[in-house]
Order: C-alpha cells, then sequence, then structure tokens
C-alpha cells in the first residue's frame, strides 16, 4: 500500500496474476467519492483507474459505474419497490441494487464512504439495507466487495466515532470482502489526513490512487478466476 513519504503514485504492490481467458463484468455502486469527486480529471479517479487496470488483463472486461453523488444505502441498497421509513429517501431507481442487477454482473463492489453517517443514520439502519442487497446478490450468485468508511473532516466528533463502528462493522460482517478505505487517509480522530483531503469531505489525486491499489490488492480478478474450479493459466 502506498504510504506518506513514497512515491504517491506507484502502482500496486500486489496484482492478480491469474489468466482464466473469463470475461468479467463488474458494477459499481456508490455516491460522490465512487463518481470521481476530489480527482482533478476523471481519468485520476479510483474507478478509471481500476477499470483500466481490468481492461488490461482482457478489452472485453467491464466496470461499469453507476454511482452518483449523495447517496445513501436507502438510496442504493434497497431494490425497486421498497417503502422506506418515514423520513427515509425512496430507492434510486438509475442507481440501486435492481439497476446494478439488470446488467448481469460477475462482481459489484459498493463504496458507501461517510453519507449515511452524516445524516444520523443508525448503524442497525445501514445493517438492514446491506442485508437486503445481500439476499438479492447471494440468490443470484453474484459476490460482493464492500470498501469501509472513509474519514470526513466536515463531520462533528460524535459522527466521526460512527464512521469508525461502521467501520469495524464492515470488516466483521464482510471479512475477506471488505476493503480497507480508511488506513492511512485517516487521522486517529476521523479526519482526513491533510495530504489526501480536499474539501473535509473527498481526497485528491493521491488519495484516489490510494483507493485504487487498496482494491486491486484484493486481486478481485484471481477471485473470480477461481471461482467454479476452473484452472487458471497463468501470465508468461
Amino acid at each position: 500500500y502506498v504510504l506518506i513519504g513514497t512515491n504517491p503514485f506507484a502502482p500496486p504492490a500486489v496484482i492478480d496474476s491469474l489468466n482464466c481467458g473469463k470475461r468479467v463484468r463488474i458494477v459499481v455502486m456508490g455516491s460522490s467519492t465512487a463518481m470521481g469527486t476530489g480527482a482533478s480529471v476523471p481519468d485520476s479517479n479510483w474507478v478509471s483507474k481500476f477499470r483500466k487496470y481490468v481492461r488490461s488483463f482482457n478489452p472485453a472486461n467491464e466496470v461499469i459505474n453507476i454511482a452518483t453523488s449523495s447517496r445513501t444505502t436507502y438510496h442504493l441498497l434497497n431494490p425497486n419497490g421498497f417503502v422506506p421509513p418515514e423520513g427515509r429517501p425512496v430507492p434510486d431507481t438509475l442507481r440501486n441494487i435492481t439497476k446494478a442487477l439488470s446488467y448481469n454482473p460477475d462482481i459489484i463492489i459498493i463504496n458507501l464512504p461517510s453519507n449515511d453517517v452524516a445524516l444520523n443514520y443508525t448503524l442497525a439502519e445501514q445493517q438492514a439495507n446491506y442485508e437486503r442487497t445481500l439476499a438479492l446478490t447471494d440468490a443470484a450468485g453474484i459476490t460482493v466487495w464492500v470498501t469501509t468508511t472513509q474519514p470526513r473532516t466536515a463531520l462533528n466528533a460524535g459522527q466521526r466515532n460512527n464512521l469508525m463502528v461502521v467501520r469495524d462493522w464492515t470488516y466483521q460482517r464482510f471479512g475477506n470482502k471488505a476493503i480497507d478505505f480508511w488506513t492511512d487517509l485517516a487521522n486517529p480522530d476521523g479526519t482526513i489526513v491533510d495530504a489526501y483531503n480536499v474539501d473535509g469531505v473527498h481526497v485528491n489525486n493521491m488519495g484516489h490512487h490510494l483507493l485504487y491499489t487498496r482494491v486491486v490488492g484484493e486481486r478481485i480478478l484471481d477471485s473470480f478466476c477461481l471461482q467454479g474450479n476452473i484452472v487458471p493459466i497463468v501470465n508468461a
């Protein structure tokens, strides 16, 4: 992983090593960070960099990004027709799990850094929304990777603590399918490290590169190749 004091745009230390010849389709769901906010140009955001990486293995591979700003677990993780509690938003039918499933993906990556906490949604609410999505993806046989929360300076101390609570739950619930979007980006109090900070909410190009290295470090393509006991071909 990239650390302060090293080349902030160094290539990932761990990359996928298998090439099984299977085409993969990945859908990214999320809010403004996944949409690319904070990066100075589109090619510098973590999803665009990951798309280029995925296509380097097979030009037919796809990374479909349906993220947009200001979205929460209520907007994205509940299917069409879900009726939320009073005062909570209805599903965004252009960006939610129903839409994601319509692309017939092999893998879904969910990146929801901090909007739920900023709106004071409880951990129980967020958990319930995730479980509704997982019921659908499990039934469809789709692998889901979930990023942790991210630090956010523009919150009060109690909210930043709640980000850490959700972060820890993400590790517990998703295990080896949880992606660390916290370490090195965050100060101990949950604020964004200055070197990565843009506006108290989003990270800069260097921060997006760090997020990209974290996604690559999970070796998602290798994991996909090993599904179904297919014997992969190792790149020469």
